[in-house]
């Protein structure tokens, strides 16, 4: 016991987030992004997987949630939904247009996941703007 002085350590908050009712989820722990809080940058699941596996994580940034898609087109069937907030993973360059492919390693247990799992990164074209932002990994 006691205190671990060559230890590195961090500092952190979070404030809980509730969601609307047709979001289906339950509240959930958002970080604080504040200057006097440390920051560990591989600090997440998503981040500890993408840098081991070499592979990009994206921050969605939509407004609410993004739907996850079987193929890369509207058209195709919603698997699965991301909210604002979350990380998830591709591999580097893995786009079929504006469309991203997520890689299984998104979800906590991989075999858990879609058999195609793509996302609208930039949404430009329908008036939605940039959906998901990369925030490390290869470009």
């Amino acid at each position: 016991g006691g205190l671990h002085v060559g230890e590195p350590f961090f500092s952190a908050a979070w404030t809980l987030a509730t969601w609307p009712a047709e979001c289906f989820k339950p509240p959930s722990l958002q970080p604080v992004d504040h200057p006097l809080l440390s920051r560990r940058e591989d600090a997440s699941r998503i981040r500890i997987v993408g840098k081991e596996r070499g592979l990009a994580v994206w921050l969605v940034t939509c407004a609410t949630r993004i739907a996850v898609r079987s193929g890369p087109h509207a058209q195709a069937q919603v698997v699965d939904v991301f909210y604002k907030g979350d990380e998830v993973l591709s591999a580097p360059k893995d786009f079929q247009g504006p469309w991203l492919r997520i890689a299984k390693e998104s979800w906590p247990n991989p075999t858990d996941a879609p058999e195609e799992a793509w996302v609208l990164q930039d949404g430009t074209e329908f008036g939605l703007g940039i959906l998901l932002e990369q925030v490390s990994g290869p470009k």
